[in-house]
């Protein structure tokens, strides 16, 4: 089965400071799949990457088959690829199941999960 999402060798730093080391893993349709880590462990620096706001100084992100123009946030957006803020301040009124749904906004009417919502 196709991974939904691949991350292969991603590697980056800033000045010369390496943050993100040879991270590789799959994630597949219907896993659930928790990032944790202290300050500085480089979460939101790998989901810049994965979302295409940074592009990263090694490695690939490939989103159902289809690699990843890193640097491209509209590239990502049309492979279906969302985030949802920890900051919630913008959308005070907002249920939390339109803000969780809100990242699903950017996928492709294509994607499978698009029925089940």
């Amino acid at each position: 089965m196709t991974p939904a999402l691949r991350l292969s060798n991603i590697a980056t730093g800033f000045g010369g400071v390496p943050v993100l080391r040879d991270i590789s893993f799959d994630l597949h349709a219907g896993e659930l799949t928790v990032l944790a880590g202290e300050n500085g462990a480089g979460k939101s620096t790998l989901m810049k990457i994965v979302t295409g706001q940074l592009k990263a100084d090694a490695g690939e992100v490939v989103v159902a088959g289809s690699p990843l123009v890193q640097a491209d946030p509209q590239a990502a957006r049309r492979l279906g690829v969302g985030i949802v803020p920890q900051e919630l301040a913008r959308t005070p009124t907002w249920r939390s199941t339109r803000t969780s749904s809100s990242a699903g906004n950017c996928a492709p009417a294509s994607a499978p999960w698009t029925a089940a919502r």
